[in-house]
C-alpha cells in the first residue's frame, strides 16, 4: 500500500509556509498636499490670501502642518460701513511605517492621520470665509504587495459643521486607480474590516476639506491603519512543521509495508 498524497501534502505546506513568509508590504512613495485660500471684504473693498504646502518625499515618521491666521479690517468709503474679519485655519498630516528603515522589506503596518479645521469671525457688513477644499488635506501613501494576502483594514472619519461643506474619505486603489476598499465617510463613523489584495501596486488617499464662513469653526478629520495578518511562521517553527510532516509520513509508510 502506497501512499502517494503525502509528497503533495508536503509540497502544498511548503508553498503555504514559503507564501506566509513573505507576508509584508514594501513601501514605494508619498504624495502630500496641504493648502487654504481667504476672502474677507464688505462690496469692492476685498482682502484675500493663499497658503500651500506640498511634497513627495518618503520619511519613516512624517509630520506636516500649516497653521496660520489672518485679520483684515477696513472703513468702506462710499458707505462708511466699518467691518473687521478675522480668520484661521490648522492642516496637517502624518503618518508611520512598521519596520522601517532598517526592515523596509519587512513592512507590516501602515498608520496615518489627517485634519483640517478653519474659521472665521466678523463684524459689520462683511462678507468672510476661509477654504481648505482643494483639498485641503491629501496625503497618498503607495505600497508594492508581493503576495496576495489579507490584511486588517481600519479607521475613522469624523465631521464637524455644516456636512456639506466638510468632509473626510480614505481609499485604497489598485495600480489602475480602480478603489479596493472604501473607508466609511458618514459624518462621524469607523470602520474595521479584513481585505484581500492580490500581489501589486497600491495606494492609500486620506483627505480632509472643510469651509468656514459668517462666525464658523468647523473641521474634518481621518485616521487609519492597514496591517498584514497573513501567517507569518518564524523559519525554527516552519523548520519543526516541515519535520514533523516528515516523520509522520514516515511513520504511515512503514506501518504500510507492515500490513502489506
Amino acid at each position: 500500500m502506497r501512499l502517494p498524497f503525502i509528497p503533495h501534502i508536503a509540497v502544498a505546506l511548503l508553498a503555504a509556509a514559503a507564501q506566509a513568509s513573505t507576508a509584508q508590504v514594501v513601501m514605494a512613495g508619498r504624495q502630500s498636499q496641504l493648502n487654504f485660500d481667504w476672502v474677507a471684504g464688505y462690496a469692492n473693498d476685498v482682502y484675500g490670501g493663499v497658503g500651500q504646502e506640498a511634497d513627495g518625499n518618503l520619511f519613516a515618521i512624517d509630520g506636516a502642518s500649516l497653521v496660520g491666521n489672518d485679520n483684515a479690517n477696513d472703513d468702506y468709503p462710499p458707505t462708511g460701513n466699518v467691518w473687521t474679519a478675522s480668520v484661521n485655519w490648522n492642516l496637517s498630516h502624518q503618518y508611520s511605517v512598521e519596520g522601517w528603515p532598517s526592515a523596509l522589506n519587512n513592512t507590516r503596518k501602515i498608520s496615518a492621520s489627517g485634519s483640517s479645521s478653519t474659521g472665521s469671525t466678523s463684524t459689520g457688513l462683511v462678507t468672510v470665509s476661509v477654504s481648505a477644499a482643494v483639498p485641503g488635506n491629501l496625503l497618498v501613501l503607495s505600497f508594492i504587495n508581493p503576495v496576495a494576502q489579507d490584511f486588517l483594514f481600519s479607521g475613522n472619519v469624523a465631521q464637524q459643521g455644516p456636512q456639506q461643506r466638510n468632509s473626510s474619505s480614505v481609499v485604497i486603489l489598485d495600480d489602475a486607480g480602480n478603489a479596493v476598499s472604501t473607508g466609511s465617510a458618514a459624518f462621524n463613523d469607523s470602520w474595521a474590516r479584513t481585505v484581500t489584495l492580490a500581489a501589486g501596486a497600491y495606494t492609500i488617499q486620506g483627505e480632509a476639506r472643510s469651509i468656514a464662513g459668517g462666525n464658523e469653526s468647523v473641521g474634518s478629520s481621518w485616521s487609519y491603519s492597514l496591517e498584514a495578518i497573513s501567517a507569518v511562521p518564524e523559519p525554527g517553527t516552519a523548520a519543526l512543521m516541515l519535520a514533523g510532516l516528515a516523520l509522520a509520513a514516515l511513520r504511515l509508510r512503514r506501518q504500510a509495508d507492515a500490513s502489506a
